[in-house]
């Protein structure tokens, strides 16, 4: 987050204090329980913007998966690696422009037919969802921890649930 800029007459609605120090923030920050709702319809707007001119884009929050762009005339001959590369790049350049900071670690230009988004591999090819090897992987180090338990703490309870959840 912290890349949406507060109007000065908000500022004052995201606050905190620490150790006897009072902070206001300049950008919208997570721990705001708005931020989520703001980030989302945020994004919403931007990617109704991109399908108007046929590029296919799925919104998460602050997060986008963006798909080949379509509704191109039947005279074009680009391949579908191309439609997506096109795609992606202009988006990127929609959202940089509207000031919107994109992060180069969860940002993969180049197209695949198989992308990690929100914690499941999409496979565009198939199409299906498929979980990461390494969070199942990583469920059975806990459920085995468990099983070999007789007593099973709340904190390994945590543990899978947030697994589950994730």
């Amino acid at each position: 987050y912290q890349n949406v800029r507060l109007d000065s007459v908000c500022k004052h609605l995201v606050c905190f204090a620490y150790d006897g120090w009072y902070f206001q923030c300049n950008t919208l920050v997570f721990g705001w329980k708005n931020s989520a709702y703001c980030y989302h319809t945020l994004n919403a707007a931007v990617a109704s913007y991109a399908r108007s001119f046929g590029v296919p884009i799925w919104t998460y929050i602050d997060d986008r998966l963006i798909g080949e762009l379509c509704g191109l005339p039947p005279t074009c001959r680009e391949n579908g690696y191309d439609r997506a590369y096109r795609a992606f790049y202009g988006v990127a350049h929609l959202v940089t422009r509207l000031g919107i900071y994109i992060s180069i670690r969860k940002t993969s230009p180049v197209p695949a037919q198989t992308r990690q988004f929100l914690g499941l591999l999409i496979h565009s090819d198939v199409p299906a969802f498929s979980i990461p090897k390494g969070k199942v992987n990583s469920f059975a180090l806990l459920r085995d921890e468990a099983l070999r338990s007789s007593v099973i703490s709340v904190r390994l309870l945590q543990k899978i649930a947030g697994k589950c959840i994730s």
